[in-house]
């Protein structure tokens, strides 16, 4: 309860008018809601062998707000998260892994309609959510010993898939009320290769 809210920082439709966000907006403490989910894990762990763990997280936050009476999903409100880790260790040197995250996606915060493809300003807030995310990770590993001394060379991609993952960013809004630019691409396909040394 009372938790702190800002007023008039994102351009929204009242009255099917565009009401642009204020230079100097105001802080209320006029929000009240409940966040409600559960996790469940199941791992593996072993010397040899295929190890990792499989996790699923189930995640709800509702606000709703004494001043306006809008009620609406919270900014990072992410229904349904799933994350995967698996590392077969081919030898007690060599070793190849994988990271797959995937999740539903939390709302685009401010008031908006349609797609993160095609946005407008609307009248109602966090109504549009980003898509899906996915990333998948991999890794292989090939560690040398030399007395009290381990080199580890490791060859890294991350998002394998190459897949378009979308964040947040700050957009601004034609006179059409079309919205644009409040996405941006995440990580895009990465590959990487090192060395690790421990002494």
């Amino acid at each position: 309860t009372d938790i702190l809210r800002v007023y008039n920082s994102e351009p929204k439709l009242v009255n099917n008018k565009l009401v642009a966000a204020a230079l100097l907006p105001v802080w209320r403490n006029t929000l009240a809601g409940s966040s409600r989910g559960a996790e469940f894990l199941l791992q593996r762990k072993a010397a040899t062998g295929l190890v990792g763990w499989v996790s699923y997280s189930y995640g709800h936050t509702r606000y709703d707000d004494a001043l306006t009476h809008e009620a609406y999903d919270g900014d990072f409100d992410q229904r349904h998260t799933v994350n995967v880790f698996l590392e077969a260790r081919l030898s007690y040197r060599t070793a190849i892994s994988a990271k797959v995250r995937a999740g539903s996606s939390p709302p685009l915060p401010g008031y908006f309609k349609g797609t993160t493809d095609s946005l407008f300003v609307s009248d109602i807030r966090n109504q549009v959510r980003l898509p899906q995310y996915l990333r998948v990770d991999a890794r292989a590993n090939r560690t040398f010993t030399y007395n009290k001394r381990r080199l580890t060379l490791f060859m890294e991609v991350i998002n394998l898939t190459g897949r378009r993952n979308l964040g947040w960013a700050e957009g601004s809004v034609r006179s059409n009320f079309q919205a644009v630019n409040y996405t941006e691409k995440l990580i895009p396909f990465l590959p990487s290769i090192g060395i690790l040394i421990e002494f």
